[in-house]
């Protein structure tokens, strides 16, 4: 009795100590990594990951300790091995703001906000930071591509994940915002959005007319449309002649709507079909110089018809000698590859006037990300005041649209709606709102300009 009392006893205690050793070793483990990874801190406690970090690792050190007593030292050795590779990676996070060679500013930990949580971009976000930081990323998706080189028979198998896909011949596509099943074909417009899109077009231009200014929205296409066929093995399933924006434009100009977007997908094409000169980049989601060049002379076609008398930049007026390149582009980074060496012999043109360029910026806002949110260019060789409303398609723009106005003020924001105070201040004589296609639904769609107002 004595000895079976003792024996529980002694039982007791020892998976007492087990539990308090493993919780003790789960903390130690959380402390440490929190402290290597201590870049991705910013402000927040320690304390605060390590207590959560215990949460995680205990019932794990609690499944090896398990383990360990049933099935011997082999499989523990095993499984530590595991977490330690698992470990490993994020114990060299770094804390760089740039991304070297790749000309660009690395994802930053995103704010943990309960919206942000609840709309779901909390996880996109910190899986851009990971991505971004993760020690040997590139080492080893370097591997695994040269192993499925071999391994298949000299055909490489495609980098993909999320974010972007890499086609045929080093071209790279994005796969955010739905933008594969937009090329497909597959989210054209119904016809009660055509009339809704129709209704918001019209009222933003009733507006404009009633304020004596002229308007103008273009939207570049999305870079698949362009060069879809290095797009392996996805194909458009719907309307194969067009897409859910020439669709559109289609009825616009059908149904008479007062206000009809400038959509240049088929210059861009026959310009792809009678030149080398690459209109996109190819690690990059943005068209290139070249392409913004023909999107601007489509969009100037439409305005020198309001505007007889203003003098664009013409073919004729243009150098197509100079040479830009490439290597990296925000695709790359979004496969967390390097293919500097790929694009070695690609480049790209650069259109510039033969008499050089003479606008100046006058007035620069940036966000904390780097991001121009305001540009105001002046140029006093030219007539008009414009005011852009874009997103990053129109960096390429900016030169051709400054040196063609005496001033141009530029607003990284969609939202026209919520500036038209700023646009009646301002006073301008035409304003410009451009959007890629991916993210047109932005002006189509959600503006609700209808809703307010004068």
């Amino acid at each position: 009795m004595i000895k079976s009392v003792s024996q529980s006893v002694r039982q007791s205690v020892s998976q007492s100590v087990s539990q308090w050793g493993i919780l003790l070793s789960s903390i130690v483990t959380a402390g440490v990594v929190s402290w290597l990874v201590s870049p991705i801190h910013h402000g927040l406690v320690l304390i605060t990951w390590v207590i959560v970090g215990s949460g995680l690792l205990y019932p794990l050190f609690r499944k090896i300790y398990h383990l360990a007593v049933r099935n011997g030292v082999e499989r523990v050795l095993f499984c530590l091995t595991v977490l330690v590779l698992m470990v490993l990676p994020m114990c060299h996070l770094s804390n760089e703001q740039n991304g070297g060679n790749e000309n660009r500013r690395l994802a930053t930990f995103p704010e943990l906000t309960i919206k942000a949580f609840y709309d779901g971009t909390l996880t996109g976000n910190l899986e851009n930071f990971f991505n971004d930081r993760f020690f040997g990323r590139q080492t080893l998706l370097s591997l695994h591509k040269n192993f499925s080189l071999i391994l298949g028979n000299g055909k490489e198998s495609r980098l993909e994940n999320n974010s972007a896909v890499e086609g045929e011949n080093n071209w790279i596509f994005y796969k955010g915002d739905k933008s594969i099943e937009l090329y497909q074909n597959k989210l054209l417009y119904s016809d009660a959005q055509y009339e809704d899109i129709k209704g918001n077009l019209e009222a933003q231009k009733h507006w404009f007319n009633e304020h004596n200014i002229s308007y103008f929205y273009i939207i570049p296409p999305n870079k698949e449309d362009i060069y879809g066929e290095y797009l392996t093995g996805i194909r458009k399933i719907k309307a194969k002649d067009s897409d859910r924006i020439g669709l559109l434009v289609n009825y616009l100009k059908q149904n008479n709507a007062g206000c009809v977007p400038i959509y240049p997908l088929k210059a861009l094409q026959t310009a792809k079909n009678s030149t080398n000169d690459l209109l996109y980049y190819k690690t990059d989601t943005h068209w290139s110089e070249r392409g913004a060049y023909i999107g601007y002379l489509e969009l100037m076609q439409q305005i020198k018809n309001q505007y007889p008398d203003l003098n664009i930049l013409t073919e004729d007026t243009m150098s197509f000698n100079k040479h830009n390149k490439m290597d990296n582009g925000d695709l790359a980074k979004m496969l967390g590859m390097d293919f500097t060496e790929q694009m070695k012999d690609v480049s790209y043109v650069v259109p510039e006037p033969v008499n050089g360029w003479h606008y100046q910026i006058v007035e620069e806002k940036k966000s904390k990300d780097g991001r121009s949110v305001f540009i105001r260019t002046i140029n006093n060789s030219k007539n008009f005041k414009v005011m852009v409303f874009r997103d990053s398609f129109t960096i390429a723009l900016q030169p051709y649209l400054s040196e063609t106005f005496h001033e141009v003020l530029f607003y990284w924001d969609h939202d026209i709606n919520k500036n038209k105070d700023v646009i009646v201040k301002e006073k301008p004589d035409i304003v410009i709102a451009e959007t890629v296609s991916r993210h047109a639904d932005n002006v189509l769609l959600r503006d609700g300009f209808r809703e307010v107002g004068n």
